[in-house]
């Protein structure tokens, strides 16, 4: 009888000692140090079809005693294009997810992706942070998934490296496919002759990059000296260079990609019907190169829209908007043709066309600096901004008119007030004929504050041009008549 009655008494101290045994321990630290199998979950499929892929993380918890998570959910929240098992359950964010001592937990990520949808409803480039809470303490895991049926021409793993170089040995590359090109990182195309048919889309996906070269804006096109790019847009099917991000809210952002980068010796550049927008600059055309622009828009730049250096250019038909420094600049000499142009610089205090035939040798320019001629020309062109002054003469000998300093304006509408100062350049409508200074109540254009930039019904600038038989149509592709009109837009009546 005694023997029976210890047994359960001996039974019931065995669960208490299991149950003292499994008594959670929870971590109370602000800082678990948890770590991650991986801080970027790439889905690397180039999706051809409406398709799916999964990845997963795996996160360890060093310490011995039990994690709970705070919180592990998507950033954009319903919107994702991903979706998650947090250890084990289907759900794209969870509440206080334990994370057992010197154990780990696994998320399942997941992404289906249309590649047909249009790239503002599917971008190229889908990414997104996966939030991990604890405490005071967030980590980020980067989860990002091609998105479009695209020619990916460099990379995701290009951007923020260092400059990747193509070439085709002299050869030319056409870039045949109808799919978009897409482009990331820095790009010198070398010893090759790029063709972009009508109709070319070309994305280029921006950012900060940071490798052995230092830090510096990322997303750039350069053409190099034994390389040329030949765009040849149409007005019904214009090549287009502009970011890889099309949602509605960065329409119009300036600065998310670099630009076109002409570099030295690069000759036989040129670019009909050709939009090149939301990147810091538009074209720059460094030392000894040439470029020939016919119908182009450059718009929304951070910086200024064109950037010519002791180079060549002839610019036709252009139009140029929205920049945020100067919408032409013109350095250390060179020259320079526009005809039927249209400039509106508004928005910054720079002003919309500066020239100069000097590069300073040093930071404050004291030394003197380097000269080279300049010739520059404005036909049948519009220069105007919100500044009192959109054209800047900046000649290193301060001369009115020298041999190393030439400037013709030939029927042309400028904004300028203090440019015609004594001690600058008084004679400058004189010199420059039929040339007229813009007053702030004259009408030119249908719309500024939209950049609706054509003509309206009562603009100054209809037919005030001289005829220029090579260029019988306007930016649009549309007949001029007899009487050409100021500008990029010939008003149709």
């Amino acid at each position: 009888m005694l023997r029976n009655s210890i047994i359960p008494t001996l039974f019931v101290f065995i669960l208490l000692i299991c149950n003292a045994c499994n008594k959670e321990s929870i971590f109370e630290g602000e800082t678990a140090n948890l770590s991650f199998s991986q801080d970027t979950l790439t889905f690397d499929t180039v999706f051809t079809t409406i398709g799916s892929a999964t990845r997963f993380i795996k996160i360890f918890n060093p310490n011995t005693e039990d994690v709970i998570l705070d919180q592990i959910y998507l950033e954009e929240g319903a919107a994702s294009f991903f979706n998650l098992n947090i250890n084990g359950i289907s759900a794209n964010s969870a509440e206080n997810v334990k994370v057992l001592g010197r154990d780990s937990i696994y998320i399942f990520a997941e992404v289906t992706v249309n590649p047909d949808q249009d790239v503002s409803v599917s971008p190229f480039v889908i990414d997104e942070n996966l939030v991990i809470q604890h405490k005071n303490e967030t980590s980020h895991i980067v989860l990002e998934a091609w998105g479009q049926n695209a020619n990916y021409f460099t990379g995701k793993e290009a951007a923020g490296d260092l400059p990747r170089i193509f070439t085709c040995d002299l050869e030319e590359l056409i870039f045949d496919d109808p799919k978009p090109y897409v482009f990331h990182g820095v790009l010198v195309i070398d010893s090759c002759d790029i063709v972009l048919p009508a109709g070319t889309d070309i994305y280029v996906h921006g950012g900060i990059a940071i490798n052995d070269l230092g830090v510096y804006p990322d997303g750039r096109l350069l053409i190099g000296p034994n390389a040329k790019i030949s765009a040849r847009g149409t007005a019904e099917e214009p090549v287009t260079f502009q970011a890889d991000r099309l949602e509605m809210d960065f329409d119009d952002i300036p600065g998310q990609w670099v630009g076109l980068f002409l570099l030295a010796g690069s000759t036989g550049n040129n670019f009909t019907h050709t939009v090149i927008k939301n990147s810091v600059f538009g074209i720059l055309a460094d030392s000894a190169s040439t470029v020939n622009l016919q119908q182009v828009e450059i718009a929304n730049t951070s910086s200024s829209g064109i950037v010519g250096i002791h180079s060549q250019i002839i610019a036709n038909n252009c139009l140029l908007y929205n920049n945020g420094g100067n919408s032409i600049q013109l350095s250390h000499g060179g020259f320079y043709s526009f005809t039927n142009t249209t400039i509106y610089n508004d928005l910054n205090q720079q002003a919309a066309v500066y020239m100069n035939n000097y590069q300073c040798v040093d930071a404050q320019c004291i030394e003197p600096p380097l000269i080279n001629g300049l010739n520059v020309s404005f036909i049948n062109s519009i220069v105007t901004g919100n500044d009192i002054d959109e054209i800047i003469l900046d000649d290193w000998n301060e001369g009115e008119q020298d041999d190393l300093f030439q400037y013709y304006f030939d029927h042309c509408l400028v904004k300028i007030e203090e440019l015609l100062l004594p001690e600058q350049y008084p004679n400058f409508l004189i010199e420059n004929v039929g040339t007229k200074e813009i007053m702030d109540n004259d009408s030119i254009f249908l719309d500024r504050d939209i950049y609706d930039l054509r003509h309206d019904t009562m603009s100054i600038a209809i037919d005030k041009g001289i005829p220029v038989f090579q260029l019988p149509i306007d930016i649009r592709g549309l007949d001029r008549d007899a009487l050409f009109d100021l500008g990029c837009y010939e008003f149709q009546k």
